[in-house]
């Protein structure tokens, strides 16, 4: 993994910036400042790629054998809305992602054209417990995810050929896909208990629920997946 950064005040171009840039599995269309609660303030972030070069100019959702894995806000439909961008997250997020998601999404089995879609990120807002909270939620700085599916493609059966997969992230896609849905989550999981530093409290994901725990049903539509970034006042997942 990349080095840790200190949060970058300015819009100036680093040295530490440069070499941020070199991402290995994902891609990034800009660097962005996040807006968080105090005391964390501005931190440093980037966008994700949604597709290669930011454009959608066809009805697939990906290009063929694209290898990158790649973030889409949009809605998750066949035809992607025109102009979905990717979602902004921190820049130790980010490298969190880049280190571990390959390794996750092979765990379900995809092999190449990968992409997230219907993906949330940075958002200046608490946690979403189903009552009044007042704990800022990780999105705030950054350091989560919400996925609502995937799209890859990956090998036929008996490993013969090849074939497109689309796996939605929630309770009903989890009943048609136990076995790609959990093996996601519990990679993940286990990725962010292994990483240091990691936030205290922290657990990697919220599922829906029948998952591994923790779950509930304000996840039953997507997973909230997180880095544990340790922060002034955020902590666990």
């Amino acid at each position: 993994m990349l080095a840790f950064w200190e949060t970058t005040q300015s819009n100036k171009t680093t040295e530490v910036d440069m070499v941020s840039r070199d991402f290995k599995d994902i891609r990034v269309s800009e660097f962005v400042q996040l807006a968080s609660f105090e005391p964390e303030g501005l931190l440093s972030g980037v966008r994700l790629q949604c597709t290669p070069g930011e454009q959608r100019r066809s009805s697939f959702f990906v290009p063929a054998r694209n290898t990158n894995i790649m973030f889409c806000e949009d809605d998750c439909d066949r035809r992607p809305i025109p102009g979905a961008r990717g979602p902004k997250t921190s820049l130790e997020c980010a490298n969190y992602i880049d280190t571990f998601i390959r390794e996750c999404v092979e765990a379900m089995g995809c092999i190449d054209n990968v992409q997230f879609c219907g993906v949330g990120g940075h958002a200046k807002r608490y946690k979403n417990t189903g009552r009044k909270n007042k704990s800022p939620s990780r999105h705030s700085t950054g350091d989560a995810l919400d996925l609502f599916g995937v799209k890859c493609t990956r090998r036929g059966p008996g490993g013969v050929g090849r074939q497109n997969f689309n796996l939605e992230l929630s309770s009903k896609g989890r009943a048609r896909n136990t076995k790609e849905y959990d093996a996601f989550l519990a990679c993940w999981r286990d990725k962010m208990e292994k990483s240091r530093p990691r936030a205290r409290g922290h657990k990697g994901a919220i599922a829906c629920q029948g998952a591994e725990k923790p779950n509930n049903a304000l996840h039953n539509d997507h997973i909230h997946l997180s880095c544990p970034t340790p922060r002034r006042r955020t902590g666990g997942t």
